[in-house]
């Protein structure tokens, strides 16, 4: 299709894009329209059931049928025991399961088997001796979960195979797999094992989780996806269900960014984008987006597009990367008829089980990439660093860190300049020029250099005009005894502290909202509810806890913060609660909006 069929063709679709019935008659139409039209069709997704499970729900869990009524449960507060869920799967329903549990954790003697559910966040009882669902097919993709034989089970080399011996008690459960008279079979990394046997389940669930340690200077970006990728595994326990992962390049970096997709039901579906920023070190993401009714392409000019066919209205929106954040722009006609269709490339997602995919980023080194992030202080860099200095006197520019060093260049009093790294020893201070080079900035008579004052004052002033803003508005006005309160949370994980803004006119109505001073702008985080609420600091940067009690119904939840939003986490709900739970992280104190200087 040459380029004036392509913007013939655009424009007839766009008039049926804003609903006209008009049509071009047929003895004026191009030869190729008909071939035209199916083109560009093709790249919108048909419109599917948003109530419908997502294409990676489906790939990811085995199906099962309830051959009796089946209870549901959740964790308990502690999350080593399940409490019942006061709901159920009806005999004769179809539901999918991620991977087999038994409760307690830890508990070798456990006689029941549970299968986790991620569209509902719970687990169904579907062995108690006897088997009470039956497998259907396994996922068409293999999972990881840590589980443990328990004493005396064999391992085989295949469904009712050979017996072969174990190089581990603990083995990961990949899939599941019918063998004689239905009995379900377990896949792990060594071989196959029954579900039960005539003594009950062949295994116990464990503990599982991960350790995280600082990255060097020479740790690969594949090191640094691979943590994010095995950290996402993990929210299948939260709200988050995410399945899949894919590459693809979102500005000029030599090096893809890292698209993680969530989401068990169509209406669900959400990516979120990690890289183009040295956030990635910390795993935190640039920001996400909706994948409903939408299929992702890769697009020549570093950008993605998503084709979106939601109720029958089809856009075209351009995702970029501008300055570490994301941005999305709907495309006009005009922009639409200059796309290169012929050299879009679809997204396709990997299972988040299945980090081969990221093999190809062992050749960047994520020193190389971002190279002014602190590696040996987890990105905590020395505040020094991150300021203006201001020269006292004339300088030298030398090679190394030392007087000795040879001669490279000159700086003149008054100058500014800035410090990429700062070396000390008993008697001077040297900086590493960010342009090149040493320059001494002090010794034991002297400060050839100074710091220039920071922006606390910028951050406390933009906090000020968030407070005055809110406080100025309408609902306030004849209600004298409300008014928005505040706090500065310190261990926020940013350089500077985040504004918690506790709004509203009622108990009923308390919103918080969090804000922070970044890149010398504010930046909403995100908000959340307040209503009978206390808030409370906790020994990890970065997360805080809420504790909503009202008339003897108590919910604790953990909320995670990053650069780009807050994750929230339910740890326990209880009714006819007494004595409420007081976590010992420090209490947030709100205070009113003219404490605030």
């Amino acid at each position: 299709m040459n380029k004036i069929e392509k913007i013939l063709f655009i424009m007839i679709w766009s008039i049926g894009l804003i609903g006209c019935s008009g049509s071009v008659p047929e003895s004026t139409q191009p030869a190729e329209k008909a071939e035209s039209d199916q083109e560009i069709e093709t790249l919108f997704p048909s419109e599917l059931d948003l109530d419908a499970y997502s294409e990676g729900m489906i790939k990811s869990t085995s199906l099962w049928k309830a051959e009796k009524d089946l209870p549901l449960f959740t964790r308990d507060e502690g999350g080593r025991d399940v409490v019942s869920a006061n709901e159920k799967i009806n005999e004769g329903e179809e539901f999918r399961i991620l991977f087999p549990a038994t409760f307690p954790l830890q508990d070798a003697d456990s006689e029941k088997v549970y299968g986790y559910l991620p569209d509902k966040q719970k687990y169904v009882l579907i062995y108690d001796q006897n088997l009470k669902a039956s497998l259907i097919n396994g996922a068409e993709w293999d999972g990881k979960s840590l589980i443990q034989r328990k004493q005396n089970i064999k391992l085989y080399d295949q469904i009712d195979g050979k017996n072969i011996s174990a190089n581990s008690e603990q083995q990961i459960f990949k899939n599941f797999d019918s063998g004689e008279q239905n009995m379900p079979w377990l896949k792990t990394n060594e071989g196959w094992m029954p579900l039960y046997d005539e003594k009950g389940p062949t295994f116990f669930s464990v503990i599982n989780g991960i350790v995280v340690g600082n990255f060097a200077r020479s740790t690969t970006m594949k090191e640094v996806y691979d943590r994010i990728v095995m950290m996402k595994q993990f929210d299948v326990y939260k709200v988050t269900f995410s399945w899949g992962y894919a590459l693809a390049n979102l500005s000029d970096s030599e090096c893809p960014a890292l698209l993680i997709v969530s989401g068990a039901y169509n209406k669900d579906l959400k990516i979120e984008v990690y890289g183009d920023s040295s956030n990635v070190i910390t795993s935190q993401s640039i920001g996400s987006f909706s994948m409903e009714d939408s299929i992702l392409y890769q697009n020549k000019d570093h950008t993605l597009l998503r084709f979106q066919n939601v109720n029958g209205q089809k856009t075209v929106t351009k995702i970029s990367s501008q300055n570490s954040e994301l941005k999305e722009t709907a495309l006009t006609q005009d922009k639409i008829a200059k796309l290169d269709f012929d050299n879009l490339k679809e997204i396709q997602f990997t299972n988040v089980y299945d980090p081969s995919g990221l093999d190809s980023l062992k050749q960047y080194i994520a020193g190389n990439l971002y190279p002014d992030f602190d590696f040996e202080n987890h990105g905590y860099v020395n505040p020094s660093l991150k300021k203006e200095w201001l020269l006292n006197y004339d300088m030298t520019i030398r090679e190394e860190p030392d007087r000795n060093s040879k001669k490279i260049g000159n700086l003149s009093k008054g100058e500014k300049i800035k410090i990429s790294d700062i070396v000390e020893d008993d008697s001077e201070s040297w900086g590493n020029l960010t342009t090149g080079g040493w320059v001494c900035l002090k010794d034991i008579q002297y400060d050839y250099a100074d710091p220039m004052s920071s922006n606390a004052k910028d951050w406390k002033t933009a906090y000020k005009e968030i407070l005055d803003n809110e406080a100025n508005k309408e609902k306030y006005a004849n209600i004298l005894e409300y008014a928005p309160l505040w706090y500065l949370w310190q261990d926020s994980g940013f350089d500077v502290p985040v504004l918690a803004v506790k709004t509203g006119i009622c108990e009923a109505d308390y919103i918080l909202k969090l804000y922070v001073y970044k890149d010398d702008s504010i930046k909403k985080i995100g908000e959340t509810s307040a209503s009978h609420a206390g808030f409370y600091s906790t020994e990890n940067s970065g997360v805080f806890e809420r504790v909503m009690g009202h008339m003897g119904t108590e919910s604790v939840d953990r909320i995670t913060v990053t650069a780009n939003d807050m994750e929230e986490e339910n740890l326990s709900s209880r009714q006819d609660v007494l004595d409420y739970y007081k976590p010992d992280g420090q209490f947030w104190e709100f205070q009113n909006v003219e404490a605030f200087e």
